[in-house]
This record gives C-alpha cells, sequence and structure tokens, in this order.
C-alpha cells in the first residue's frame, strides 16, 4: 500500500475523486520525470500537460482520464487547470543539471494549498507541510537533499526555512 492510499482513508469521503484528481496530475507529472530518458523529453512532455492544464479552464478535456478527472471534480470546486498547471515548474526542477530546490519546495506548497481548498482549510501550516512533502517526494524519487532544510521553532515543532542546502 502506498503512503497516499493509506492518507486517502481519511479523505472526506464525497471529497476522495476529487484529490485522486489533484494527486492524479501529481503522479502524472513524477511519471514524466521517472520516464525521462533525456531531460529535453522529460521538459516537452511537462510542458505538454502544463498547457493542458491551462486549456482546461476553457476547452473541454481531452481523452486522457486524469485530465477528465480534474474537469469533473476540481473544475467544479473552483480549482482551475492553471492552478493546477503551476505544480509542473516543480516538477521540471527536478530535470535541470542543478536542481533549484526553491521550485521543488514550492510545487508542495502549491499542492498541498489545492488540497486545503478542498477541504476549506486555510491553516499556515499547510505552506510546510507541503514543501516538506515535496523535498521528501523527491527523495524518495532519488534526488536527495545534502542537509536538512528545517530549523528547530521555540514552540516545539520544525519549521521549513529554506532548500538552500540541498544538492543532488
Amino acid at each position: 500500500m502506498r503512503d497516499r492510499d493509506l492518507v486517502r482513508l481519511y479523505w472526506p469521503v464525497a471529497l476522495r475523486p476529487a484529490f485522486d484528481a489533484l494527486f492524479g496530475i501529481d503522479e502524472a507529472m513524477a511519471e514524466v520525470v521517472a520516464g525521462a530518458s533525456q531531460p529535453a523529453l522529460g521538459a516537452i512532455k511537462l510542458t505538454w500537460w502544463r498547457e493542458v492544464l491551462v486549456r482546461l479552464d476553457h476547452a473541454p478535456p481531452p481523452a486522457e482520464p486524469r485530465l477528465q478527472a480534474v474537469a469533473a471534480e476540481l473544475r467544479p470546486r473552483g480549482i482551475s487547470g492553471a492552478e493546477l498547471a503551476g505544480t509542473e515548474d516543480g516538477w521540471a526542477a527536478l530535470l535541470d543539471e542543478e536542481i533549484d530546490w526553491e521550485r521543488v519546495a514550492t510545487r508542495g506548497e502549491r499542492l498541498f494549498a489545492l488540497a486545503g481548498r478542498l477541504l476549506g482549510a486555510d491553516d499556515a501550516g499547510l505552506a510546510d507541510a507541503g514543501r516538506a512533502f515535496a523535498l521528501g517526494d523527491a527523495a524518495r524519487r532519488g534526488k536527495r537533499c545534502r542537509r536538512t532544510p528545517w530549523r528547530w521553532r521555540g514552540s516545539g515543532y520544525l519549521r521549513f526555512a529554506s532548500p538552500e542546502n540541498c544538492a543532488r
């Protein structure tokens, strides 16, 4: 069982298809990066995803199940294709020779902000959680930070500081 499958059990039942659509797009971009034999080819495929997501805001989806799920589940809930397309940059950063970890972390921040909107939540901790998720997800896929981008906070929890110390 994947982590997402376990977490899915805690999502409200009525919102599970929307969360599946949201994370399905993220996984589609992950598949592009993982399967890219050459960074330039991966970048072209990511550009296709970004452009088709933006087009969803004013055109029907193509015959791709994940895009159809976005049109059916996310658009009616006020999440635009353009907002989803914003996560593409974080995936594109993983194709670069020198990874810009801030772009990677921002992908998670955007993804979690959209998930929070589905739940009607606007918690300040979502940004840090999303950034941690994106860096952890990149590490799980073989791209690791050299040193932790977290700092201890006096209130007894870690706060995301900056991914500046990350390296391939």
